[in-house]
């Protein structure tokens, strides 16, 4: 649990054995954060969480090599992978990309209720605008009107999901 926690806030970690490169790396980068004042929101985010605190709203906190966005759970409309990558689409911006895997993200957003609908697609749930029925397994309109696949495979598992949903 305590993992999770790091990895929702995003502040870097280091495993035994200490690799001499990464710990210089994780200073760089904290030396960096503290001058742009990034840290402390990002403390913030992770205290809320180790202490149990419920913000206002969850946020999750994604870094690229360039920026630190902070993202309330509750605008992410989905995820997609695209290769190595995943690309948030979010209520309020421009698409954001990052270089882990969509597997990754699932385990930080499962507990906040996001499903998997397909291998490539994680959804939250609370944009799920309509589910249509015209193909075989069917797709889901969410708000903003994007339409995502759902997989034959977990066509079953979305179905019984939005069932108990509604």
């Amino acid at each position: 649990m305590l993992c999770r926690h790091f990895k929702f806030s995003a502040i870097d970690y280091l495993l035994k054995p200490i690799d001499p490169i990464e710990l210089a790396s994780c200073l760089e980068k904290a030396s960096k954060r503290v001058k742009q004042h990034t840290l402390q929101k990002q403390l913030k985010v992770m205290m809320e969480q180790l202490m149990d605190k419920k913000p206002k709203e969850a946020q999750i906190v994604l870094k690229d090599t360039d920026k630190t966005y902070f993202i309330k759970v509750c605008d992410i409309l989905y995820c997609i992978a695209e290769g190595a990558y995943t690309k948030f689409i979010v209520s309020d911006g421009d698409p954001i990309f990052m270089s882990r895997n969509l597997r990754v993200y699932e385990e930080m957003l499962a507990p906040e209720g996001f499903i998997r609908t397909h291998h490539s697609c994680l959804v939250n749930p609370s944009k799920i605008k309509m589910y249509d029925r015209k193909n075989d397994s069917g797709t889901l309109i969410l708000e903003g009107g994007f339409t995502l696949p759902v997989s034959q495979r977990k066509k079953e598992f979305v179905l019984q999901f939005l069932g108990k949903k509604g």
